[in-house]
């Protein structure tokens, strides 16, 4: 290319300082060479340009499908661990409701739940106030795993889950089964995502079932991690996975997913343009 550019200098200086007056005959074939060169090195020019134009789009629509497929095959993986949080969930609490699962099964079921798969971190049944026992304000038995390890304790001893600010309890009583907001587990004492599922006491006089308590299994956002940190987005690329509210799930910078604020909140504080 730049050969090229050359040529057309030097021949284009030649042009100028010719005297075709005593260069008559060779004016005659100069000058129509000048010019089917100079038309030749535009159109090469305009080939080569257009070349390199395509060949680069074509390695951003390539690099862009294969980063798509990447986070198509990363998105199965972490629907797989939400469908099975949900599932187990679920299915616990609908035993509870029918009555299929008794009082005295449900320490099994649960710990044989969290025993058995290998992406719950925690799991546990937690009864609104006097409805396990008359005798009983608050009872809540967890399973939740530390360092491997399956351990058991009571929330209703650690904490009053009751309160506003236990999503997992009070939202899920008030607007029925859902995933929370990513939150420090007090209990795991690592940074987790509950799914609460209702069970439900039968009132045969209303004919209506009123919920009387939470099954829930708690994910560690480290699991969720693993698999994106899996990804191969080349030297400078790296995966982040936000909330439906914008908050991070995960980053690799961690304090933005311990400060519980959304991509807009940050973009605005970092002048981010990116992330806004």
């Amino acid at each position: 290319m730049i050969l090229w550019i050359l040529s057309f200098l030097v021949l284009a200086l030649l042009l100028l300082f010719i005297d075709y007056r005593k260069l008559a005959a060779l004016k005659k074939l100069v000058l129509p060479f000048f010019i089917v060169l100079c038309l030749s090195c535009l159109i090469l020019t305009i080939i080569l340009i257009y070349a390199h134009l395509r060949y680069k789009n074509e390695i951003i629509q390539s690099t862009k499908s294969s980063l798509i497929s990447l986070t198509v095959e990363a998105r199965k993986g972490i629907e797989r661990i939400l469908q099975e949080t949900m599932d187990a969930a679920e299915s616990i609490a609908d035993d509870v409701t029918s009555g299929k699962l008794k009082d005295d099964e449900i320490l099994d079921r649960l710990k044989t739940t969290a025993e058995q798969n290998k992406n719950f971190y925690g799991i546990n049944i937690a009864y609104k106030p006097y409805a396990y026992s008359p005798d009983r304000k608050l009872y809540s038995p967890y399973f939740g795993k530390k360092g491997g390890v399956l351990t058991f304790s009571q929330l209703d001893k650690i904490y009053d889950y009751t309160k506003p600010e236990y999503e997992w309890y009070t939202l899920a009583m008030e607007k029925g089964p859902r995933w929370c907001e990513p939150y420090f587990g007090e209990a795991g004492l690592t940074l987790i995502s509950t799914y609460s599922a209702l069970f439900y006491e039968t009132d045969t006089a209303a004919q209506r079932k009123d919920p009387i308590g939470v099954v829930t299994i708690d994910i560690s956002l480290d699991q969720i991690g693993k698999i994106i940190r899996s990804l191969d987005l080349g030297p400078s690329g790296f995966g982040a996975l936000l909330s439906q509210k914008g908050r991070y799930l995960y980053h690799p910078n961690n304090e933005y997913v311990l400060s519980g604020k959304t991509i807009l909140e940050l973009g605005e504080e970092l002048n981010d343009a990116d992330r806004l």
